[in-house]
């Protein structure tokens, strides 16, 4: 189970006046502060919970108000941290067969451009005369 649902079966029994209005949005009490009528709207995503007290408690104060922290209200992400890997290098040439730049092939599928300039590589083709095609 992750951070979101159990926070979410939580907050269903901590949160005074917990009320679904859908599967996944609720309203309840706000706990930050002496609320009479259900202020609180409560909305939950894959990844993380959304908190909104429309009598004007800001995020960190309701979530202080619950006992709880900020990590309990979402999912850690992995977004494939992974460096691309260089599948490929296509270098152009001038007249003397000096490489004057390259095109240079990642995995997952992507392009970058990269000259080199005193020994060293420029993610750019800046200044130089692009090769034909």
């Amino acid at each position: 189970m992750t951070n979101v649902e159990q926070t979410w079966i939580r907050l269903q029994t901590i949160l005074p006046n917990f009320k679904l209005i859908e599967t996944n949005q609720a309203k309840a009490l706000c706990p930050s502060h002496d609320d009479k009528s259900p202020s609180l709207s409560i909305s939950k995503t894959k990844h993380f919970i959304q908190l909104n007290c429309f009598a004007g408690c800001t995020y960190k104060e309701i979530v202080a108000a619950t006992g709880m922290k900020k990590t309990d209200f979402s999912n850690k992400i992995e977004t494939g941290t992974k460096s691309p890997k260089e599948v490929c290098r296509y270098n152009y040439q001038d007249e003397k067969g000096n490489t004057i730049c390259s095109v240079v092939r990642y995995k997952p599928k992507q392009f970058k451009r990269v000259r080199s300039f005193e020994g060293k590589e420029i993610w750019n083709w800046s200044g130089i005369e692009p090769p034909p095609l």
